[in-house]
């Protein structure tokens, strides 16, 4: 049982680098994000490859697109884990800010805006730390977290 901790937790490890390199070229992501709204908006469908500005934005939106499932079904598994309170307390995180994103969207008349962004920057860091703790707790603190927080 041990080991299935271990391999679940270096995925894990894998998720936080990911999001590293997601914080590294948000803005890029949040543009790329921003124009494939504004393309199904205009054509009624998806963008395929040749329709994307350049083949790095395609490149690098397919990976983040992965990346999101990757995550979603790491964080899926965290609920079986001992740290399951954790793992929820991210997914609630994630939907309030998604409604605060989704509010401020309906405010504006926009599907992106600044303040949209300036509230995701913070969830992804926070996000990230929570991970990070998560993964050196399992290695190393092996503390229960929930109730060292409550």
């Amino acid at each position: 049982m041990l080991a299935l901790g271990h391999i679940f937790y270096a995925l894990g490890l894998l998720v936080f680098l990911l999001d590293l390199i997601h914080l590294a070229g948000f803005n890029k992501i949040y543009k790329i994000s921003e124009w494939v709204a504004a393309f199904k908006k205009i054509n009624s469908k998806n963008p395929k490859k040749k329709d994307y500005r350049t083949e790095e934005d395609y490149n690098f939106s397919t990976f983040h697109t992965m990346f999101i499932v990757l995550e979603f079904f790491w964080l899926i598994f965290g609920l079986i884990s001992s740290s399951w309170k954790i793992f929820i307390i991210i997914f609630i995180l994630g939907f309030f800010i998604k409604g605060i994103q989704f509010t401020f969207n309906k405010i504006s008349g926009r599907e992106f805006n600044k303040l949209g962004m300036l509230v995701a920057y913070p969830y992804l860091l926070i996000k990230c730390a929570i991970i990070l703790l998560l993964i050196i707790n399992h290695f190393h603190l092996h503390i229960d977290l929930y109730n060292y927080i409550k």
